[in-house]
């Protein structure tokens, strides 16, 4: 969701990203919705449930308020190169189309010295 910036993340692909090769049927359905209700109960603790909503279908992030390093970056990357340091949720492989998108601009804002982070 947080990859998605607000956009709704349909409920197949939500369980295909954290669990790739699972077969989408009730056993991951259910996985997935215990998913959620853990999420949402974190989140309340925190008294922040506003940020991550579902809907039918799927889930989404209200990325209003929300301060977040990709966000930032995205929105003035010039200002902000050096919050990712060429790196992003390195522990999921769909993360690497957004990366390749973050070390793009990177390139378009920053000076060789500073794109240091991308080569390393």
């Amino acid at each position: 969701c947080v990859d998605r910036a607000g956009s709704i993340v349909r409920t197949p692909e939500a369980v295909e990203k954290p669990w790739p090769g699972r077969p989408y049927d009730e056993r991951t359905k259910r996985l997935y919705r215990k998913s959620v209700m853990s999420i949402h109960e974190t989140l309340e603790k925190y008294n922040i449930a506003y940020i991550f909503h579902t809907v039918r279908g799927g889930c989404m992030i209200n990325t209003c308020g929300l301060k977040c390093d990709l966000y930032s970056f995205m929105n003035d990357p010039g200002k902000n190169l050096f919050l990712l340091n060429g790196r992003y949720m390195e522990d999921y492989e769909w993360s690497e189309e957004t990366l390749a998108h973050i070390i793009r601009l990177a390139q378009k804002f920053a000076d060789e010295k500073e794109l240091e982070f991308l080569y390393q």
